[in-house]
């Protein structure tokens, strides 16, 4: 406790902590509608919802929904769970499907140009291993200035209604008309576009809702395009010229190599360079394990990018509310950065430098530890002079306030129901811990634990895929954590109640665990 030995992955210190201790509430010491994380965050909603509410956390700072058929509903809904929200209307540009489309098919057949058609003249399908029959999706030329007027009518449209801004899907920086995807994308080639046109015709798209959409009055309304893609820099930049900002699509995973074209330095560069000049970025990060290791890679990959307020980050699966976690480190507070992203030297990992901390990135296939030259605190608040970071993996450090966090550690080797057998470990506090053989036993520990909300941190490790979660109680809560290739994991946690013990028990027998730290962070609201 207290050492400057090296600490498991360090996530998270919330600035708020510095007021909770000096026993003030954040809210009497932040503005109103003020957030002090470093992070901005965007929700993808692509589908009808009743509620667009995510699991827990928040705010959001960006919404990207569906419209769907009553687009002036749906953004009354979005408005009703995220008040303090920027949110955008999403409009597909690449293909149509006749049988959603408002317009009857008299007026389709008099705008026939606007379609893609193969030698023999028959309209080009998309997508054609997923929709058919009354469901197919037909090719529209995106070089074609009818067409151009059409989807700005939407897009001002959308406007009027009240959206702020516009995500146009399908605005492609790779031609996706080629004989390979015959069959397997694409019905047919098309006769009337080829690749060169293609590109320019996504331009002069682009140009033509932007300037539509100016001259109705709209000038001041956002229009972003999916998506910049890391393998065509110079391309992606071109289009960018034309609107405010696009996404990042898939943009970052722990299947991403390092190096390459489309490696992970190649997407923060295009990302940095996006966001230096000016333009809105939102990097889209599917998640490929749903968890807190890859969330906090993508994230701070996301920090070595992030310039201004206009740069927004998810991660989740696609897109629905309720598939949009939400982690504490999400939260963290660093204050504006000092310097760009950089290679450590002796290494492949990157750190950025911030006013009140740093964030480091490893997206290399094996672990490092990184020498941090200063004294940070990791998330259970203890100072450390080096970090672990697992192999595509990040850490987020602060740097110490000067104040004594209030803490209170609780070993887990005190346990001694049967279920759970002390073991020798030296390098962890007290150089021992507990292995939990059992699902049903639950040890109590003493604590004196007052009301308000906590952060709960918990270091422990499994012994084997099946065996690598535990269970925390707190009062009538219980929350499962499972360790991953981090041997560490935090959650939140409200206590209304005070509290005279911690309970803990195996959720996977075997599962190892060596304490558990309770930083409070505030009084309830």
């Amino acid at each position: 406790m207290g050492s400057t030995r090296v600490r498991p992955p360090a996530f998270l210190l919330l600035a708020c902590c510095i007021a909770a201790l000096s026993g003030h509430d954040v809210a009497a010491i932040r503005p109103e509608g003020e957030s002090l994380r470093t992070g901005r965050f965007c929700l993808m909603a692509l589908g009808t919802f009743k509620s667009y509410k995510i699991r827990e956390g928040g705010p959001v700072d960006l919404v990207i929904l569906s419209p769907e058929d009553h687009p002036d509903d749906a953004l009354a809904r979005v408005r009703r769970d995220h008040p303090t929200a920027t949110v955008f209307a999403y409009l597909n540009s690449m293909d149509i499907m006749l049988s959603r489309a408002p317009e009857p098919a008299s007026f389709w057949k008099e705008h026939e140009s606007w379609f893609l058609h193969d030698a023999t003249g028959a309209r080009v399908t998309v997508r054609v291993k997923n929709y058919g029959g009354d469901l197919a999706r037909f090719a529209m030329n995106v070089a074609e200035p009818g067409y151009h007027e059409y989807l700005a009518g939407q897009a001002v449209k959308f406007f009027k209604i009240g959206y702020d801004g516009l995500q146009l899907d399908n605005v492609e920086t790779d031609y996706s008309y080629r004989p390979l995807q015959v069959g397997r994308f694409i019905s047919a080639l098309p006769a009337d576009i080829d690749e060169e046109r293609w590109y320019a015709g996504e331009v002069a798209m682009l140009r033509a809702i932007r300037r539509i959409a100016t001259s109705s009055g709209f000038g001041q309304r956002d229009i972003i395009f999916n998506h910049m893609r890391a393998g065509e820099p110079e391309r992606a930049m071109t289009y960018l010229a034309a609107v405010e900002g696009a996404n990042a699509e898939t943009w970052m995973d722990r299947k991403v190599q390092p190096k390459g074209k489309w490696g992970w330095k190649a997407r923060v560069d295009l990302a940095r360079e996006a966001a230096a000049a000016g333009k809105r970025t939102n990097l889209l990060c599917a998640a490929t394990f749903l968890g807190p290791d890859e969330a906090l890679f993508t994230f701070a990959s996301y920090l070595m990018a992030k310039q201004t307020e206009r740069n927004t980050f998810w991660y989740g699966r696609p897109y629905r509310p309720d598939e949009m976690p939400w982690f504490p480190f999400y939260d963290v507070e660093l204050g504006p950065a000092t310097s760009n992203a950089y290679a450590v030297a002796g290494s492949e990992v990157y750190r950025r430098d911030f006013e009140k901390g740093v964030v480091l990135v490893n997206p290399n296939d094996s672990a490092v530890t990184v020498p941090l030259n200063g004294t940070f605190l990791d998330d259970a608040f203890e100072p450390t002079s080096g970090v672990f970071v697992p192999a595509k993996g990040g850490a987020i450090l602060t740097k110490p306030p000067g104040v004594a966090f209030q803490r209170q550690v609780l070993e887990a080797e005190v346990c001694s129901a049967p279920s759970f057998k002390k073991i020798a470990v030296p390098d962890r506090s007290a150089h021992a811990a507990v292995q939990i053989n059992g699902t049903t036993e639950v040890c109590s520990i003493p604590a004196t634990v007052p009301p308000g909300r906590y952060r709960v941190v918990v270091d422990g490790e499994g012994s084997g895929a099946s065996a690598d979660a535990a269970a925390i109680v707190l009062g009538g809560e219980t929350r499962r954590v499972a360790f991953d290739q981090s041997r560490r994991r935090t959650f939140d946690a409200d206590v209304r109640s005070a509290l005279t013990e911690v309970g803990l028990k195996g959720a996977e027998a075997g599962v190892i665990v060596d304490r558990i730290v309770l930083v409070r962070l505030g009084d309830l609201p």
